[in-house]
């Protein structure tokens, strides 16, 4: 991968625009819990009642959250991977304040590539990043990441019901890997895994979700603009991204979380 192909999808990841990335570590300075809610994941993974030395893989950690979380909270030992350079070298930092660095292990690298080759762990954290497709894709990449009976733990998404029939033209661009409720689940357990655990969020959780993400985002994105006047147009643009982007979601799709047991 080349390192402009490497910048346009860790790009894609945030939302944002290549240009945007030398902004983005900023913009998104106040936000730790990026991805998967580290307070649920460890509520599940806490309730599987794993040994001590259990391993974690946590696919697309953003700034580290689950990872810290479940190596603080459960003591076990959680290897993150990430695309994106400066959450790793963030998420780093954070585990030496914590003090578990000696259980968080953090680097860069390809998700796909990754997810070929990794075996051996209890759990794999995958959050909604895109990069290993649609729910079937995506959980046939990463099963074998761990032994059997091992677990997954998989934060995405589906349409809402009559999504389709209410959108205008053009409104599912962009989701094309979601499908409806029954049919993620098919696509779940499609190699054979057992749901464990499903968590959705109300339209109003979402909705509160995302006015958080984006009143951080705009008050620093005010503080960069007046910083750098010449790249003011493009750091605001990225509110406007993300309110966009937040809209659309929340009018045809609902966030949702699974926990499998590979079967």
């Amino acid at each position: 991968m080349t390192v402009e192909d490497e910048r346009e999808q860790v790009a894609a990841t945030l939302d944002a625009t290549p240009e945007l990335m030398p902004w983005v570590p900023e913009l998104l300075r106040d936000l730790f819990d990026l991805g998967s809610s580290p307070d649920l994941v460890s509520e599940w993974v806490g309730a599987l009642g794993l040994p001590s030395d259990a391993r974690v893989l946590d696919l697309g950690f953003g700034k580290g959250a689950v990872s810290l979380t479940l190596a603080r909270d459960l003591g076990v030992h959680a290897h993150g991977v990430d695309l994106c350079e400066p959450f790793v070298r963030e998420a780093r930092r954070t585990a030496e304040e914590w003090g578990v660095s000696g259980r968080c292990r953090f680097e860069k690298g390809d998700l796909r590539e990754v997810a070929r080759t990794a075996r051996g762990y209890d759990v794999v954290v995958y959050a909604s990043v895109g990069e290993l497709g649609r729910l079937d894709a995506a959980v046939g990449a990463i099963r074998d990441c761990v032994g059997d009976g091992g677990f997954l733990v998989v934060d995405e998404g589906f349409l809402a019901p009559g999504a389709g029939e209410a959108a205008g033209v053009g409104e599912l661009t962009g989701f094309e890997d979601l499908a409806s409720y029954d049919e993620s689940r098919r696509r779940l357990t499609s190699h054979g895994d057992v749901i464990l655990k499903e968590k959705t969020l109300t339209p109003e959780e979402m909705r509160a979700l995302d006015e958080r993400y984006i009143e951080s985002i705009a008050a620093r994105s005010e503080v960069l603009a007046a910083r750098h006047p010449e790249a003011a147009a493009t750091i605001l643009g990225y509110v406007d991204r993300q309110r966009r982007a937040a809209a659309a979601w929340e009018r045809v799709a609902i966030s949702a979380a699974w926990l499998l047991r590979k079967g």
